[in-house]
């Protein structure tokens, strides 16, 4: 989003500064002729790295200064408070806390909530389910306020790449395939999506199999295919690992399920949705509200929901799978297209003489 957000505003002059490595993102938005800045910020250099991103804000006087996650609504926060900047905002990407209350991120979301009433003149979530969450954690209610996360239409499916992607895998048109995308994480819950595929499996009566896409989702990971064994689905699960041409993926499946147990905006939900396809998603985050009548919303943590909410999908026609697929891609198209969405950005940041189209 945040690519999305600099690239979308190019008559904004943007300076990104990174607190760690420049990143794939950052090789990205330096291929796209933006300048990156990484500090590569650790403990023995703290203190030399902080007063340097100080002197460089001092230096470039931005008219705003858009932190984004919680280490740099910490410092860069401050580092521009000092330097003088009166338009600070902050932006929380995430529902939960990502680590345990007493660990250094938990820490510093508590810092974070102490000092949101006198850093940050606003602090953008990218979800209602964030707001609330961070509220009753201690942030200030009144600074803050929602604008979710963009996309460009263009994104979609294709029925050549579809067909491609699935004679590479050996899977026939008659195959249901159904999607998962998302790193090897607790909180994306694949444990609770294999529990559930178990209990689907013995009860859906055609030919299917499940594909799965992310960082740690392969057969190297050895936790992830004990699990699979245990249930004896192997032979069931695809698994492709990180993977860059998700659009060409999306494009193979059925339908798509997101069984998280925390998300905050899933960008792989409005993907999924743009690319034509039915969601079975759990209640977690915003889901709910991104799919609204276009999808089954089952209940977290729970695989048993979860598997009614398969079978009810699997169980429909492909013509109704197919009317609920262009109403998900029409929701995303009316709510959330990446220009629209960056004027609510710029909006925020009341700028004078910056182009907002």
């Amino acid at each position: 989003m945040l690519f999305r957000l600099v690239t979308g505003s190019p008559k904004a002059r943007h300076i990104i500064v990174s607190l760690t490595t420049v990143g794939p993102v950052g090789d990205r938005l330096v291929e796209n002729g933006f300048n990156v800045v990484a500090l590569e910020i650790n403990a023995f250099s703290f203190l030399y790295k902080f007063l340097y991103l100080v002197k460089l804000i001092i230096k470039e006087k931005p008219d705003v200064v858009q932190t984004w996650m919680y280490h740099s609504d910490l410092i860069g926060g401050i580092a521009a408070k000092i330097a003088g900047v009166k338009n600070i905002i902050w932006n929380i990407r995430n529902t939960e806390i990502p680590q345990k209350a007493l660990s250094r991120t938990g820490l510093i979301i508590r810092v974070c909530a102490v000092l949101s009433t006198f850093i940050p003149n606003k602090i953008i979530c990218c979800a209602y389910s964030a707001l609330h969450k961070h509220h009753e954690l201690g942030y200030s209610r009144v600074k803050m306020l929602v604008i979710p996360n963009g996309y460009y239409m263009t994104y979609g499916a294709n029925a050549n790449k579809r067909n491609e992607i699935r004679s590479s895998l050996g899977v026939a048109d008659d195959v249901l395939l159904i999607g998962a995308v998302g790193r090897y994480d607790y909180l994306k819950g694949y444990d609770l999506l294999i529990s559930s595929a178990s209990i689907f499996s013995r009860q859906y009566l055609g030919k299917f199999a499940f594909i799965c896409v992310g960082k740690g989702v392969d057969e190297e990971n050895l936790e992830l295919m004990e699990i699979l064994n245990s249930v004896e689905l192997q032979k069931r699960f695809i698994l492709m690992g990180e993977r860059s041409n998700l659009e060409a993926i999306y494009s193979a499946m059925d339908f798509y399920c997101l069984s998280s147990r925390s998300e905050g905006f899933p960008n792989v939900v409005a993907e999924a949705m743009l690319c034509g396809l039915p969601c079975v998603v759990t209640d977690v985050g915003d889901a709910s509200r991104m799919i609204d009548h276009t999808g089954i919303v089952v209940d977290p943590k729970n695989a048993q929901s979860l598997a009614v909410g398969l079978l009810q999908m699997a169980n429909l026609s492909y013509e109704n799978r197919k009317t609920l697929g262009d109403l998900a891609r029409r929701r995303i198209i009316e709510n959330y297209e990446i220009m629209e969405i960056i004027k609510q950005y710029f909006s925020v940041y009341k700028l004078e003489g910056v182009d907002k189209s």
